[in-house]
């Protein structure tokens, strides 16, 4: 797009955080910013917990997701969970190769990075 780009889904947190912060992480942004970044729009994105299906770890299942308020310790045990697996994730991938294999081109990724300059 030769203009802004708006990237967004229903809460702002699973897809879009990812995209997110892999666009962050082509620009050069420090791991640390980007879960910054990430916590930040986490909490802007309300207090609900989800919407649509849910995986409860604890039984294997796929099941309603729970639309209750976070407790404000809910929420803190929450993002600390998603802090760390998110700077593991960055930390340990090569974001041009994680698009490479998604089927994304050279000149595409480039183009991306670019923008950043």
């Amino acid at each position: 797009s030769p203009g802004p780009v708006l990237i967004h889904c229903h809460a702002g947190r699973d897809r879009t955080g990812m995209i997110a912060s892999m666009l962050l992480a082509l620009a050069n942004v420090e791991p640390d910013a980007i879960a910054d970044f990430y916590e930040r729009g986490f909490r802007g994105a309300g207090s609900h917990r989800g919407h649509g299906l849910g995986y409860d770890a604890d039984s294997g299942q796929w099941r309603l997701a729970d639309d209750r308020e976070w407790a404000p310790d809910e929420l803190t045990e929450a993002l600390a969970d998603r802090r760390t697996a998110l700077l593991q994730w960055l930390r340990g991938t090569d974001i041009v190769k994680y698009l490479r294999d998604a089927s994304m081109h050279t000149g595409q990724i480039l183009k991306l990075q670019r923008m950043f300059d």
